[in-house]
């Protein structure tokens, strides 16, 4: 089968009243757990002006963690942050016991709040509560939307063709944060021979309405379906065919 697609992926969702409408009931009973005891167990966020200062913490910890991702591509944040004139960025810093275990950098226009880089532990170091950090630093910054009145909270682009070009899990975890995939304003059609693909892989195309989400395709073997069944429980927020190859 050839598959026409776009090469890129925007992920974005719609900030709404209830911040907790965004995610599954079963993240969503997470998250409101660990809301309910964030200051018991001392774990506190800020949102602040990014700084020099603030990107020499921010910096190693992003290197060190996406040299580790699958086909990593690093950036030059002081050339796209601090150094972007047309931007101006924010981060939201989240810490436990006053030690910080990760941070959103963002910017904001006057409707959307726009993800540029997002790092975190993957744990707590001593708590036991049931949402990640990263999880939990989500809801609070689709919160802090909420209260600057934004209409979108957008998590980046990437580039279509998972577990190609990045891991499926990716994918897997944005739509379980509720953003759902749409076209970017700028991307290029490309074509993709499923039947060369050695790899499982999902693939987004584009609906006859090109304001609507994209469409997913997973493509594995009768052995590994199961590795990505968790997106069926993510029907509300993106349509999956599958394909054995």
């Amino acid at each position: 089968m050839i598959l026409t697609i776009p090469n890129k992926v925007s992920w974005r969702k719609k900030i709404v009243t209830d911040n907790l409408n965004h995610y599954s009931k079963n993240i969503a009973k997470r998250i409101g757990k660990t809301h309910t005891h964030s200051q018991r167990d001392n774990i506190l966020y800020s949102i602040e002006k990014l700084t020099p200062d603030l990107l020499e913490w921010f910096n190693p910890i992003y290197i060190k963690k996406i040299s580790g991702m699958h086909s990593p591509v690093i950036y030059d944040l002081q050339k796209t942050t601090l150094g972007n004139t047309e931007k101006s960025y924010s981060i939201l810093i989240l810490t436990e016991n006053d030690i910080r275990v990760g941070g959103i950098i963002f910017s904001s226009t006057e409707k959307e709040i726009n993800i540029a880089y997002k790092i975190f532990e993957d744990s707590w170091t001593e708590s036991t509560l049931p949402a990640s950090p990263s999880l939990y630093a989500d809801y609070l910054l689709t919160h802090h939307g909420l209260l600057e009145k934004k209409v979108t909270i957008s998590h980046g682009k990437d580039r279509n063709g998972y577990g190609t070009h990045s891991n499926i899990g990716l994918a897997i975890f944005k739509i379980s944060l509720g953003y759902r995939p749409y076209l970017p304003k700028e991307y290029l059609t490309e074509e993709v021979n499923t039947f060369t693909l050695t790899k499982d892989s999902l693939y987004f195309t584009k609906q006859l309405d090109s304001e609507s989400p994209l469409e997913g395709h997973v493509f594995s073997t009768t052995e590994t379906v199961h590795e990505w069944s968790r997106l069926k429980s993510y029907a509300d927020n993106v349509s999956i065919r599958w394909n054995t190859r």
